[in-house]
């Protein structure tokens, strides 16, 4: 008799929202799992198999996660670490880790390696949407003679990125927004393509499905900063790793043809909604700026304070950025309302911003 179910979909475009098909279609599986009682296998790792383990742990079904760990990972930190992030009830979930001998395996051979442990501990095979002539498909046709395939779920639909570039023209920024910016540093923010710094990867996707579109615009996040008076520190780019904030010292004018589509990251550079910290305050919260130097001279003997360093770089001169940082977290709660302002793209959207944080707000761009 079938004890346990696999949700299988491969790999998908980012930015879904409550209306693409793949989600839909998962969270009907979900809930067919859950009224036939069987255990959910599912992993992390992939916002697919993300997806799926959050609809089950939002469910409370029973699951079984098929989690990959390096032969350099702790396997009792990445248990805290899913637990929490997915708010899972561990007396329903049990782990079973994805190892391989070889410390030489490259992570797609070892995803891969996944892959082939969740559909192999599955009695039914439920697909959703999965990619012809791709790695889960294969894994399908190879299936065991007792293995249960049942297609009620496929999507056989074309779900395409919710999000798209978009191209700014500095030439309409709206004459006031320079007067306004006179005097403040701007952390310029931009869509997310997963769950904000600091925020559960279930409560990302739950907001995902219950959305009818992608909910964390950089309009969203812009609001969530200024309700927070929080600014949290990435470590993405940034010398030795170290969690950083960064914000900017170039006026508007400056800063729009900065702003722009980059394919590669799928991502805007950053975007036209910001919240601005009056300079004087900034530097009363130890914000400081970049200390630039030549590519081919780095400085030494600065040990922990390479964080305060950029490279002015080969063929992009960083320079132009006028970037200033603050290591940590970047907490304003205690600034006045005078010393805060917020930029959006649009004018329709200042009364949202306005009255929802009490925080004068601007439009860069008349229309």
């Amino acid at each position: 008799m079938p004890t346990t179910a696999a949700i299988l979909i491969s790999r998908q475009s980012r930015y879904p929202d409550g209306s693409t098909g793949w989600v839909r279609h998962a969270a009907l599986a979900v809930d067919w799992i859950r009224h036939r009682g069987y255990t959910l296998v599912s992993s992390v790792g992939l916002q697919t198999w993300e997806m799926i383990t959050s609809l089950g742990s939002l469910a409370r079904l029973p699951m079984h996660l098929h989690v990959p760990c390096g032969a350099h990972d702790d396997p009792s930190r990445i248990d805290a670490d899913i637990t929490a992030q997915f708010a899972l009830d561990r007396r329903l979930v049990s782990f079973r880790w994805v190892t391989v001998d070889s410390t030489a395996i490259s992570k797609h051979e070892l995803l891969q390696t996944r892959d082939r442990s969740v559909i192999g501990a599955a009695d039914f095979l439920l697909p959703v949407a999965v990619r012809t002539g791709g790695s889960i498909e294969s894994h399908i046709a190879t299936r065991r003679p007792d293995q249960l395939l049942d297609r009620s779920f496929h999507y056989d639909g074309q779900d395409r990125s919710t999000v798209k570039g978009y191209v700014l023209e500095p030439d309409r920024l709206d004459p006031a927004v320079e007067s306004a910016a006179r005097g403040f540093l701007i952390h310029w923010t931009r869509t997310s393509n997963g769950p904000w710094p600091g925020e559960r990867a279930v409560d990302y996707y739950r907001d995902v499905v219950h959305s009818t579109c992608y909910p964390r615009s950089a309009l969203d996040t812009l609001l969530r900063i200024a309700h927070s008076r929080l600014l949290r520190p990435s470590a993405r780019h940034m010398p030795g790793n170290t969690p950083t904030v960064s914000l900017s010292g170039l006026s508007p004018n400056d800063a729009v043809p900065l702003m722009r589509w980059r394919t590669r990251y799928g991502q805007m550079s950053f975007e036209p909604y910001g919240i601005g910290i009056r300079e004087s305050a900034a530097r009363r919260l130890s914000v400081v700026p970049v200390t630039y130097y030549d590519a081919d001279n780095r400085p030494t003997g600065l040990r922990g304070d390479t964080w305060m360093t950029q490279s002015r770089g080969r063929i992009t001169d960083w320079r132009n950025e006028n970037e200033y940082r603050h290591r940590g977290d970047l907490n304003f709660s205690d600034l006045e309302p005078s010393d805060l302002r917020l930029f959006c793209r649009r004018p329709a959207e200042v009364p949202r911003l306005h009255d929802a944080t009490g925080i004068d707000t601007y439009a860069l761009f008349s229309e």
